[in-house]
């Protein structure tokens, strides 16, 4: 009897481990793919085991079970994935959750960094790739970004990876210097309700090539796109604008120097547009600007030293700022959206047609002499 009693507690015992070691391990399917477990209530991605033949993945649910985070290092040191989209349901990414990737080349996010609101460099693109370690030659490069004026952060990233985008469902705005000072990226689209570019967010992205902004973007901060030398062409709705709105965009501003110094040709801002911030699109190789019906103020040095400027539409402006198109001295058109009396009623800061060719301004109901 006593043996019999010593063999059922002993089953019992080995059924309640099995039990809590069950509940304990990661659930996916089989030996491979998202490895998932509850972690203070949230299903977390602790890792992933790649699974034959798949390039791409979407992490938002499994087995019916909606993730809520992906753990640091997860996916730390995959070769086998090209694509991946974070779902919406994601709301922290820890620290080097995709360090040491090898074959990436898009990502897809709901935002920027460990979370919404994170904070200095938790808020940085490099948070959720953050690794000290190199790569194997030639899969990686060194990026150190800025998170403050004086503070910055150094990792490395996936040489393959030349497309993000961040799809935000509530409103969000990118944070400051979000991407500023990676090389090698070339196509960003922000899509959602992402409400604001914010101060530096691209400064310095030397290798973007083409932007698309969500209709909802309605401030696009100091410096946002500065040094950008590889965005060149159209900045417009056009389905070949490298920097593209579309008709319905509520963007109304743009701040300091936005766009200085990047090879942008064409500008047709979105009719919304009410300031243009100084030095917006000083020392670029814009050649045609047209101006929204909104705008009402450019603002000092906005266009200084743009020498391949050759013909500007200025709408309704109320106020031109000092030196705005000085050193322009290519611009040979000036066309102006109301009559020979409020052009002169126009605030003008000194020196701001200094160099230019024009010497005459066309109002709608006839030329004026500058």
């Amino acid at each position: 009897m006593k043996k019999l009693l010593y063999l059922l507690l002993s089953l019992v015992f080995v059924l309640s481990l099995s039990a809590f070691i069950a509940c304990d391990n990661p659930t996916g399917k089989g030996d491979s793919g998202l490895k998932i477990r509850k972690i203070d209530g949230v299903y977390t991605v602790i890792d992933y085991v790649p699974e034959e033949g798949v390039t791409e993945l979407t992490i938002d649910t499994i087995d019916g079970k909606e993730i809520g985070a992906i753990k640091k290092g997860a996916f730390s040191g995959n070769a086998s994935l090209t694509k991946i989209t974070v779902g919406s349901s994601v709301e922290e990414i820890g620290e080097g959750a995709f360090a040491n990737m090898k074959s990436l080349e898009e990502i897809t996010l709901p935002f920027v960094g460990f979370k919404k609101d994170a904070v200095n460099d938790e808020r940085l693109f490099g948070h959720a790739f953050y690794t000290t370690e190199e790569y194997d030659e030639g899969k990686g490069y060194s990026v150190t970004q800025n998170y403050s004026e004086s503070g910055t952060i150094s990792y490395y990233l996936p040489s393959t990876l030349k497309t993000v985008n961040i799809v935000a469902i509530e409103n969000y705005e990118l944070p400051r210097y979000a991407f500023s000072g990676i090389s090698r990226i070339e196509t960003i689209t922000l899509q959602g309700t992402i409400t604001k570019i914010s101060d530096n967010a691209f400064s310095d992205c030397t290798g973007l090539k083409k932007v698309v902004i969500s209709d909802e973007v309605a401030v696009i901060g100091n410096n946002a796109f500065k040094n950008c030398l590889k965005l060149k062409g159209d900045l417009g709705t056009t389905d070949t604008a490298v920097v593209k709105f579309t008709a319905s965009s509520k963007l109304t501003k743009l701040c300091n120097s936005a766009f200085e110094n990047t090879k942008l040709v064409n500008v047709t801002l979105p009719n919304l547009v009410e300031t243009i911030g100084e030095h917006s699109f000083s020392n670029s190789e814009v050649e045609e600007v047209i101006l929204s019906a909104e705008i009402k103020t450019i603002g000092h040095y906005a266009f200084y030293n743009a020498t391949k400027l050759e013909s500007i539409k200025l709408s309704n402006v109320e106020s031109i700022g000092i030196a705005s198109f000085q050193g322009c001295e290519s611009l040979k058109t000036i066309e102006f959206g109301g009559d020979t009396t409020a052009w002169g009623n126009v605030t003008k800061g000194a020196s701001w047609n200094k160099d230019v060719v024009a010497t005459l301004v066309k109002c709608s109901n006839g030329d004026v002499a500058l």
